[in-house]
């Protein structure tokens, strides 16, 4: 009776495949609403896809909130200069939001938000030098005019 069960290596494998068929499914639908085929989605090519397309019907199945979702893209896009985001990339997050946060997922971002802190202080470090060196450029400008005014304005030749 057991045999007929399936096993749980089975049962893993079988799951795997499945999320494996959804992710294929969700990139293929983001890459249906990326109209200019940059690999790349716009908040406005996003929400043509939440609006018009089988995106929501796909996130349910998946067992993720649509709002969630949102967020999540809307928290992707902010990070981005050109406020574009990478479809390859939305999907693996999306796949990462099933299911309750693992402590591995949490170290995992505690790790990037270090990272994110690290870069952020040595981007800062460097915009203080920066600053600094102009400061220290504009002085020596400053100085140098007041001193050439200064000798301008000492002629001994009456007007």
């Amino acid at each position: 009776m057991q045999s007929l069960m399936p096993s749980r290596e089975q049962m893993a494998i079988k799951l795997n495949e499945e999320e494996k068929a959804f992710s294929e499914e969700l990139e293929r639908l983001c890459i249906a609403v990326d109209a200019d085929r940059s690999g790349f989605l716009t908040r406005d090519q996003f929400a043509d896809g939440i609006n018009k397309g089988r995106i929501p019907l796909l996130l349910h199945l998946l067992g993720l909130d649509q709002d969630h979702v949102q967020n999540f893209f809307e928290v992707l896009c902010s990070t981005t200069a050109d406020n574009q985001v990478d479809i390859k990339s939305f999907v693996r997050g999306c796949m990462r939001l099933k299911g309750p946060a693992t402590s591995f997922d949490l170290q995992i971002a505690i790790s990037n938000i270090a990272d994110l802190e690290r870069n952020n202080a040595r981007e800062f470090r460097n915009l203080k030098r920066r600053i600094d060196r102009i400061e220290r450029v504009d002085a020596v400008d400053v100085a140098t005019s007041q001193r050439s005014s200064v000798y301008v304005g000492s002629s001994h030749d009456p007007l």
